[in-house]
């Protein structure tokens, strides 16, 4: 049994790290400012802002973690300025100087593919092109850490891409969410690849990256997806079949912009349901592909492919579904006033 400190525990990839070490018995500690999204972790949670010099070290003196996940970040794009994204920069040097005192045996530090543009081809793990203030907050972050040798701290560096699964939220449950309803449109004639990943194999590939030898993997950077790009058509036809809905519509890319500009004006005259606006078709029509080779080489074979990781991610959101449908009604009788 391994002592595991996961930061960002209540967010998606975290909720997953956490639930995958709890349910094989080690010890889990869990931090984050929110409540879990999984009810039974909530005895494994500790509210606790990273930002927090102080009590962070305070719990990592007490506890002191063999392994650390550090997925606490904040991940939207609607931050103005570097000061919204302090738990990206500060929260990271504060876990670096909170281990330093009882070094685990290795810590992942979770960025993001977003430290370059989308298509961007880095010449190495150092070239950054960040697209934005998020972005920006992740690089910084980088450098904090690649500063340190690895002898001083058991540092890995992960990028996650676009990763999906159980326990998700904004953006990729809402593209399951509009396959659901029938809305979702492909672009005629394109075939569009990207980099994706389902969170199960995600999970896998992060045990095998603490696992392995530390020579293959400290000081190094890996960005974490299915080996294989998956193709957005074939992966929405796949999510409309589990459903048992009609097969995907699509519609010309010329019109997909017009329908795009139409829905920024919504938005901005305060009308946010909009489906498409411009940056997402741009981002939907951008090629991203990444090379996982070196993750390859040292996790071997997934244990999910794309048709099982479809069906999994449709039974939970199903199941999540009828969970808060009858949350909804006993609310409801609760509410019922006797006569």
């Amino acid at each position: 049994m391994s002592k595991i400190l996961v930061t960002g525990g209540s967010g998606f990839i975290g909720t997953n790290v956490v639930e995958h070490y709890h349910v094989h018995g080690h010890d889990v500690i869990s931090v984050d400012i929110s409540e879990p999204r999984h009810p039974g972790h909530r005895v494994l949670w500790r509210n606790l802002d990273v930002t927090d010099a102080g009590s962070l070290a305070a719990l990592i003196d007490e506890f002191r973690p063999e392994f650390v996940f550090h997925f606490a970040a904040r991940t939207d794009l609607n931050g103005r300025d570097l000061s919204g994204y302090l738990v990206n920069t500060i929260g990271v040097a504060n876990l670096i100087c909170g281990v330093r005192r009882c070094v685990p045996k290795k810590i992942v530090f979770a960025s993001t593919m977003l430290v370059c543009s989308l298509g961007h081809q880095s010449r190495d793990a150092g070239d950054y092109a960040p697209p934005n203030i998020y972005g920006q907050s992740k690089v910084i972050a980088e450098r904090y850490i690649r500063a340190i040798p690895t002898n001083e701290l058991p540092w890995i560096i992960v990028r996650p891409t676009s990763i999906w699964g159980p326990w998700f939220g904004v953006p990729y449950r809402e593209f399951f969410d509009v396959v659901r309803r029938g809305y979702y449109i492909h672009p005629a004639n394109r075939v569009i690849r990207r980099t994706f990943g389902f969170v199960g194999n995600t999970v896998f590939q992060l045990d095998q990256l603490i696992r392995a030898d530390a020579s293959k993997t400290l000081g190094c950077t890996f960005y974490l997806g299915d080996y294989e790009p998956t193709e957005i058509r074939h992966w929405a036809e796949l999510i409309r079949t589990e459903f048992g809905l009609p097969p995907i519509k699509c519609a010309p890319v010329v019109l997909m912009k017009s329908a795009a500009i139409v829905c920024d004006v919504m938005q901005k005259i305060g009308i946010r349901s909009a489906l498409l606006t411009t940056r997402r078709l741009r981002n939907l029509l951008t090629d991203a592909v990444y090379d996982l080779g070196n993750l390859q080489a040292i996790c071997g074979d997934l244990p999910f492919d794309l048709e099982m990781s479809v069906r999994l991610t449709v039974a939970w959101l199903r199941e999540k579904q009828a969970a808060e449908q009858d949350s909804t009604k006993e609310m409801s009788r609760a509410t019922v006033k006797p006569q």
